[in-house]
């Protein structure tokens, strides 16, 4: 953003700022809020390989984030009808999994939110069935037996707060700090 701006001044124009109102949240705030707006559950995606046949490819560490991420805030079946299967099942994604979560030196390279993030929203999901006394998928088996999950969910996530690193100008701050109010509410 910050790269963008200068770029944008020193070779376009200075009267123009670029700036996002969604820079202040994290995935996780996104993903809460999407997930109560059924409509579009059904139309969205965001997975680079499907993306010129408008599809989830299901294979890729993108689509295991935005499931993963997603989760918490959506039943089994949900998330099912959203990518065509349960990606949380899939064996053939542990290296993806492990990438995500951190247990391997490489994050993957596709646009993917934080490993604190995805810890935090799977062990959401993880004391959610548990909870509910259902069996664990393949990859939140493997997540939970690697993983303290009442630790993860005790510690500090600075990603659930506001992101005041943001270039929002003053005038729209408020605005900003409105919709973070409504969608960090339960």
């Amino acid at each position: 953003e910050a790269d963008f701006q200068g770029y944008t001044k020193e070779f376009i124009t200075d009267k123009i700022h670029y700036f996002s109102l969604l820079r202040p949240f994290s995935e996780f705030h996104i993903a809460k809020k999407f997930a109560s707006l059924p409509q579009y559950h059904a139309v969205f995606r965001s997975c680079n390989a499907g993306s010129k046949t408008n599809s989830w490819c299901r294979k890729c560490a993108k689509c295991l984030f935005i499931y993963s991420i997603l989760s918490p805030f959506l039943e089994s079946q949900a998330l099912i009808n959203i990518f065509g299967e349960n990606l949380l099942e899939k064996s053939s994604l542990l290296e993806e999994f492990k990438g995500l979560l951190g247990f391997v030196p490489v994050k993957p390279f596709e646009c993917v939110g934080t490993v604190s993030e995805i810890r935090y929203a799977l062990a959401l999901t993880v004391r959610s069935l548990q909870a509910k006394g259902a069996s664990l998928p393949f990859l939140l088996a493997y997540f939970a037996e690697h993983s303290n999950i009442g630790e993860i969910l005790a510690g500090q996530h600075g990603f659930l707060n506001f992101n005041d690193e943001n270039s929002i100008p003053q005038k729209f701050l408020a605005i900003a700090k409105e919709m973070y109010a409504f969608v960090t509410r339960d």
